[in-house]
């Protein structure tokens, strides 16, 4: 007959079954406080983002990414914190909590796509060109099905001045993602404003760009832009 297995503690008291129906309750009752706890630190980090007061935010933030043991589980924490910044429009703070969700390097290819594609789009709101393209490039290894990428790889490069190469990366937005029409907008922009040389080094930019304008005569003027999943208004 196999032993029964005896998880107290050598030298310890058994616990009696009153013991146990209050130790119950009490985890019951540090897993509730636990989960308020985190709502209100979450609070108070966004009442800081609001405020502008930086530096207690990304305090109180490293207490709610602290919090789980798991670092994978810290990633993920880091991705909400980082996509409840953009949805404020507080891309240096949003910048900062992808960046330090890319620190614990998940292994879920998801949680790595959206932090380093999120931390390059948060990067290019504040004109950090430069430094975004590398995240784009690191999300594209990850996943080059989606085109979220592209189109911040395309700003990246348009903001360094490399145009021709921005449109490639927008095309290719595009045909990944035809009904998400951002990188089509940031297309015509570009066309718009450096025509002559996209014309002589990305003629099909130019077929795009006219082709999608007549569409959206041919449609009254308007035209849906949906929103990626998981991304708000941003990503």
């Amino acid at each position: 007959m196999a032993a029964k297995q005896n998880h107290e503690e050598p030298g310890g008291a058994p616990l009696t079954a009153r013991d146990r129906r209050k130790e119950q309750r009490l985890v019951a009752s540090i897993c509730r406080h636990q989960a308020g706890l985190k709502e209100s630190a979450l609070a108070l980090f966004e009442l800081y983002a609001g405020r502008h007061h930086d530096a207690k935010a990304r305090e109180i933030g490293t207490f709610v990414i602290s919090a789980p043991p798991d670092p994978a589980e810290r990633a993920t924490v880091c991705l909400g914190l980082g996509l409840r910044m953009e949805r404020a429009r507080r891309y240096e703070l949003a910048a900062w909590a992808y960046e330090t969700g890319i620190a614990y390097e998940p292994t879920d290819p998801d949680v790595w796509y959206w932090l380093n594609n999120n931390l390059a789009f948060s990067l290019n709101q504040f004109g950090a060109h430069v430094a975004a393209e590398p995240y784009c490039r690191a999300a594209l290894r990850a996943d080059a099905r989606r085109h979220n990428a592209y189109k911040n790889l395309g700003v990246a490069l348009q903001g360094q001045g490399q145009y021709a190469d921005a449109a490639r990366a927008y095309i290719t937005a595009v045909s990944r993602a035809p009904g998400d029409t951002r990188s089509m907008h940031h297309l015509g922009q570009l066309v718009e404003a450096h025509r002559n040389d996209i014309a002589a080094s990305v003629p099909e930019a130019i077929a795009m760009v006219e082709q999608y304008a007549k569409s959206i005569e041919d449609h009254g003027g308007t035209t849906a832009r949906p929103t990626p999943p998981g991304t708000d208004d941003g990503g």
